[in-house]
């Protein structure tokens, strides 16, 4: 998942039943962040590509 207005890709850790949000989990370097978003507020990320070398 990703913010609509944009941001690191996320993962979906948990959906809170009472507001409808979620917790969503990513890393910024080797520190691990979690926080509380709307549903509303994020869309699916892009699918990765895989790089041919």
């Amino acid at each position: 998942m990703v913010l609509k207005s944009g941001g690191p890709t996320m993962t979906v850790d948990s959906i809170t039943a009472a507001d409808g949000g979620v917790w969503a989990v990513w890393f910024a370097g080797a520190k691990r962040e979690r926080a509380h978003f709307n549903v509303d507020s994020l869309e699916q990320a892009p699918p990765k590509t895989e790089s041919k070398t």
